[in-house]
């Protein structure tokens, strides 16, 4: 299935989920993003729930740190 493509803040917002994945064993919240990525936790919870209706991850309402990678390979 073909995804729709990502802009560069969701491509950054990937990678940093990533990388804070690979480096922590768990996923970022919302503040630590965009403390990493210079931008406030609403933008990334807009850009995260952007991103979740691409396929490209997936989250649990209401729950911290439940920001799963789908199928990621890097962008």
């Amino acid at each position: 299935m073909m995804r729709e493509p990502t802009t560069i803040k969701q491509k950054m917002v990937l990678e940093c989920i990533d990388v804070f994945i690979r480096e922590n064993g768990y996923s970022p919240t919302y503040r630590e993003l965009g403390e990493e990525l210079g931008l406030d936790p609403t933008s990334v919870f807009q850009i995260v729930m952007k991103l979740q209706d691409k396929g490209y991850l997936s989250t649990k309402n209401g729950k911290q740190r439940t920001i799963r990678l789908i199928d990621y390979d890097g962008c």
